[in-house]
């Protein structure tokens, strides 16, 4: 069985800002989405992580960089979207000021399953996210080709989208646990040969 995983990067992220331990967010996607693959006979293939860079946000941005750069290093094939500036007003006040929001990351992941699934690439995909809004993607899936499967997995203290349990095959969950026992090295060498270093942010409690 050829497993391919799709990571909503945000989802993930935010899910993991909860546990207030930063150390905990330079994760080895691939080693997590290794832990889920379902027996013996199947093999992970492919993890895709989706999300973008904040570009108003310079410190957070290379930070940000540098985990992806780690994940490249490490197999993960990155796609970034973009965040776009919205307007938005307070209901209380109605104060007005300018916001960002991410765009273009639920459209990727479903572009992606289902080109994936029609050039017959994977026959489990592996979705790890908390957001409804790949139920169409996930809906037609099953109805295009029957055959592959779904697995979803929730987030650390995300629950499941009710929706995609229906149409999924098969539901998981990542608890803090996983995450302890799947964070990338300090240092990693990326695809280029330059030396990754992890952010002094996200280094492990001395205790």
């Amino acid at each position: 069985m050829r497993v391919f995983a799709y990571i909503d990067g945000y989802n993930v992220y935010h899910s993991l800002a909860r546990f207030e331990h930063n150390h905990l967010k330079w994760l080895d996607l691939w080693s997590l989405c290794d832990r889920f693959v379902p027996n013996n006979s199947a093999n992970l293939e492919a993890v895709h992580y989706f999300s973008a860079y904040a570009d108003w946000l310079p410190k957070s941005k290379r930070r940000h960089e540098a985990y992806v750069a780690a994940l490249e290093a490490t197999g993960v094939t990155a796609h970034m979207a973009n965040f776009k500036i919205k307007s938005r007003k307070c209901p209380s006040c109605g104060h007005k000021y300018k916001g960002h929001e991410e765009k273009e990351t639920d459209v990727k992941i479903a572009l992606y399953l289902l080109e994936h699934a029609r050039q017959n690439l994977f026959d489990r995909a592996m979705i790890f996210s908390r957001d409804s809004d790949l139920v169409p993607a996930a809906k037609m899936l099953k109805e295009v080709y029957p055959e592959k499967q779904i697995t979803i997995v929730a987030p650390p203290h995300l629950g499941h989208s009710n929706e995609m349990l229906q149409i999924c095959d098969l539901k998981a969950k990542v608890q803090r646990k996983h995450v302890e026992q799947c964070l990338l090295p300090a240092t990693l060498i990326g695809k280029d040969g330059i030396e990754i270093s992890r952010p002094t942010e996200y280094d492990p409690p001395d205790n």
